[in-house]
C-alpha cells in the first residue's frame, strides 16, 4: 500500500518522523490506519482475483496462467482462447527447477559484472549464450542442469583481462611516466618468461610494417 497510495505513504513517513511531535505522529497513524481500511477492498479485490487464477494451468507462449473454471472471469477467459482448464500435477516441481534454472543463469551474469563491470546486460547475456550448447534442453530440470554444469572459468579470464588491459591502455594514455614507473617496480617480480614476452610486445610496437601491408 505504502509504495502504490501517495496518501498511504505519506501518513506513513509521518507516523515513523521522530522530528515530529509525539501527537503528531500519534494522528498520523490515526489517518494511516483510516486510509488502510479505505483502500484495503480495492486490494481485497485484485488479490481475489488472482486467486481466482487457480488450481488448473495453460502455458501461452512465456505467459503462465492459472485457472479455475468455476469462475465466470476464468471461464470468459477460457471462452476467448486466452486459457484453458489443465491439472498440472508436477507444479511444484516445475518450479522448484524453474528457479534454480534462474538462479544459475543470474549467477553466471553476476560473475560477468565482477569481471568487468563496464559491460551491458546485453554483453554479458550474448557471452553466456556462446557458452550454451546450439541444441539445448527444453525439460525445465535439463536447463537448469545445463547452467549450473557449465565451466565459467576461461570466459572469467577473458573478461578480466580485457577488462585490465583496457585500464591499462587507459592509464598509460593517461599518465606514461607513471606506466613506465610502475613497469620498473613491476620487473623484479616478474617470470624470466613473463619479461620476454613483453620486452618482444614492445619490440614489436616499434617495428615499421612492411611496405605494401598498407598498415603504415
Amino acid at each position: 500500500m505504502e509504495r502504490l497510495d501517495s496518501d498511504y505513504a505519506a501518513h506513513a513517513l509521518v507516523s515513523k518522523d521522530k522530528s515530529k511531535t509525539a501527537e503528531e505522529r500519534a494522528e498520523a497513524g490515526e489517518k494511516l490506519a483510516l486510509r488502510e481500511k479505505e483502500i484495503q477492498p480495492g486490494y481485497k479485490a485484485l488479490a481475489l482475483l488472482y486467486a481466482d487464477l487457480h488450481e488448473y494451468v495453460h502455458i501461452c507462449g512465456s505467459v503462465l496462467l492459472e485457472v479455475d473454471i468455476s469462475f465466470s472471469r476464468v471461464g470468459r477467459m477460457e471462452a476467448k482462447g486466452c486459457a484453458k482448464p489443465a491439472v498440472w500435477r508436477e507444479a511444484r516441481r516445475f518450479f522448484y527447477w524453474a528457479l534454480r534454472a534462474r538462479l544459475a543463469r543470474s549467477g553466471a551474469l553476476a560473475q560477468f559484472s565482477e569481471a568487468n563491470g563496464h559491460l551491458s546486460l546485453e554483453e554479458r547475456t550474448q557471452l553466456l549464450e556462446a557458452l550454451l550448447p546450439s541444441e539445448q534442453p527444453t525439460a525445465i530440470r535439463e536447463v537448469a542442469e545445463m547452467f549450473e554444469a557449465l565451466d565459467l572459468s576461461t570466459t572469467l579470464a577473458q573478461i578480466r583481462g580485457d577488462y585490465l588491459a583496457r585500464r591499462f591502455v587507459e592509464l598509460a594514455l593517461a599518465d606514461r611516466t607513471a606506466v613506465v614507473e610502475g613497469l620498473e617496480r613491476l620487473r623484479d617480480r616478474l617470470t624470466s618468461d613473463e619479461k620476454n614476452a613483453l620486452i618482444a610486445a614492445l619490440s614489436g610496437s616499434t617495428v615499421e610494417p612492411p611496405a605494401g601491408t598498407g598498415l603504415a
